[in-house]
């Protein structure tokens, strides 16, 4: 599988090549499996297998840290100076330089853990959110607590004398080099890019704005450039917020992945127009909305389905100036799902190794429905261990039954959806199986032979026959006559299709073992061939004698109709077709 990237802007912090020009442009990208990306002066890239890499900036190093201590990175996120990275088990760790000195210990371009460098160990903190920006930290902790580091010049570390109950508020200062309590009661904060405000909401559902306001991206009117201490947005619908993000001048908030406010910086007609107060963006109206990014004066808005689009102003040539558009990636081929970053005059798109397949396997894996063996106390699907494995369900049992019953979850989760957590020991029980690599042997290329092997199909789909004539066959009792089988595998549908689970669950314990069952959508034997085969490849490919337009009509309601997963792309595989037919 490739990894592709798309990168636009000023060209001193990212992973491209010379780009005078700033536009947008697409590359292989050469580090697999990429999960996490971001950047400032610097570009950080975390990967599935939990290494760790730095380019372009002024570090550059490759890190197997967390690999090594079997503790995933989850998060990443860059101030303008300095990084911040967070652990599956709760750690979080720093690197890069060290402009204002909140981190005593820290040395330039290395990683260290931050927990042992302030009170957060000490005090039995789970650090559970964070926030880096221009030259100060935020630190939200399992608790509710809000701290700040850092420098304060714009009073976006200012202590909230409304919520904190525990001592008394500091005084004013324009430096924060130790941990400083800033808010009580905290659920949310802003995530942001070399911000010099912050805003966050506390359990009561306030919405809390502070900092520097030259462009009103505080969301509040003020005669002074600064929101020097913390003040309440009263207008919004404060509870239904999922998301927050914060720019030099501009402020982006996320309400129900489906409505997004922005207050600041705003380019109308050419020119520069200051928005005090968050107001809605229209454009966005029905779109449900997977990942908001933002960098100095922009913003990026990643779609369920895919499509991204920008607004604001960028050091970079992208037709989002006015007002928000859609963003043509060139040779995107909506295999792979796609996640964005910003800079502050840059950004980037890149694909994730989660194809919609891969998803849908670990979720079949984490529900445990319809798990039919068991290994150790462990609930498995038979013919996916057969199937990835390529031995008998038995045979594998004598191997696997050594296993402690976390070894067994960590393999698993390899056989299911390629998540390689502990290499180690996953080569050590492929070399059992006679599987040389587990990196070379990945679910999606296994479905694609699988879907070839016509003899390992056991299970039927019966569909009905348009042609066939039910008055001429009054006497046939067979209730299967008129209808046309379509042979797939059982678990394919258990993991693709939530219809044919509901179906499944629904059948009578005299049924168990049935090996065929009935699609009752009407469509055509030819366009259910092809949603089979899609199941099986996740891509659509018609031959001559298919019918472009009959399956584009019959199978644009399928991902509804078949309750198939968000972020599935059938959409945009029939789009596709519809691009290269001409429809």
């Amino acid at each position: 599988m490739s990894f592709r990237s798309w990168c636009a802007g000023k060209n001193t912090n990212l992973i491209f090549p010379n780009n005078p020009k700033r536009e947008l442009i697409l590359q292989t990208c050469k580090y697999p499996k990429v999960q996490q990306m971001c950047g400032s002066s610097n570009t950080l890239i975390s990967t599935n297998d939990e290494n760790l890499f730095s380019t372009t900036g002024n570090y550059n190093f490759t890190s197997d840290l967390f690999q090594k201590t079997n503790d995933p990175v989850i998060k990443l996120y860059c101030g303008y100076y300095h990084h911040l990275i967070a652990t599956e088990s709760g750690r979080v760790f720093c690197m890069g330089g060290n402009n204002t000195n909140q981190f005593p210990n820290l040395t330039n371009g290395t990683i260290s853990e931050l927990t042992e460098q302030t009170f957060f160990k000490k005090n039995n903190l789970k650090v559970i959110d964070f926030s880096g920006g221009e030259y100060h930290s935020l630190f939200l902790c399992d608790n509710g607590e809000l701290y700040g580091l850092g420098d304060n010049s714009y009073f976006q570390l200012e202590s909230n004398p409304s919520t904190i109950q525990k001592k008394e508020v500091p005084v004013h200062s324009n430096k924060r080099n130790e941990v400083t309590l800033l808010s009580e009661n905290v659920k949310l904060i802003s995530n942001g890019l070399s911000n010099r405000h912050t805003l966050y909401i506390t359990e009561d559902n306030t919405l809390w704005t502070q900092g520097w306001n030259n462009y009103m991206q505080c969301g509040v009117e003020s005669t002074k450039q600064k929101v020097e201490t913390p003040t309440i947005i009263k207008y919004l619908d404060t509870k239904n917020i999922n998301k927050m993000c914060t720019g030099f001048e501009l402020s982006v908030i996320m309400i129900d992945n489906s409505e997004i406010y922005t207050a600041g910086y705003n380019l109308s007609n050419g020119h520069d127009i200051k928005v005090s107060a968050f107001t809605k963006l229209k454009f966005f109206n029905n779109i449900p909305i997977k990942q908001i990014s933002t960098g100095s004066r922009h913003c990026l808005v990643l779609a369920e389905d895919n499509k991204l689009y920008g607004f604001g102003e960028g050091k970079c040539s992208l037709p989002f100036h006015n007002s928000p558009r859609e963003i043509e990636l060139p040779e995107y081929d909506f295999d792979q799902e796609l996640a964005i970053g910003s800079c502050c005059y840059s950004i980037f798109i890149y694909t994730a190794q989660n194809t919609g397949v891969i998803k849908d396997f670990q979720n079949l894996y984490e529900s445990q429905e319809f798990t039919d063996y068991q290994i150790n106390e462990v609930k498995v699907h038979k013919s996916i261990l057969e199937f990835r494995l390529d031995i008998k369900i038995e045979k594998a049992q004598e191997i696997l039954k050594q296993y402690t019953k976390k070894e067994l979850d960590i393999f698993l989760r390899w056989v299911y959806f390629d998540k390689i957590i502990d290499k180690e020991l996953i080569l050590s029980i492929c070399d059992k199986f006679g599987i040389s690599s587990p990196n070379e042997k990945n679910l999606k290329n296994d479905l694609i032979k699988l879907y070839k092997d016509e003899d390992s199909k056991n299970f039927n789909v019966l569909v009905k026959d348009e042609d066939y004539d039910d008055e001429n066959d009054e006497d046939d009792e067979d209730e299967q006559s008129g209808f046309e089988e379509i042979p797939v595998h059982k678990f394919i549908l258990l993991a693709r299709s939530g219809l044919f689970r509901e179906m499944f669950k629904n059948i009578n314990e005299n049924e168990k073992n049935i090996n065929k069952i009935t699609d009752y959508s009407k469509k055509s034997i030819e366009s259910l061939e092809i949603l089979f085969k899609y199941f099986y490849t996740n891509t659509i490919e018609l031959t001559a004698d298919d019918d472009p337009i009959l399956i584009v009509e019959e199978l644009s309601d399928a991902t509804e109709y078949y309750q198939l997963a968000k972020f599935c792309n059938l959409n945009g595989e029939l789009k596709k077709i519809q691009s290269q037919f001409k429809i």
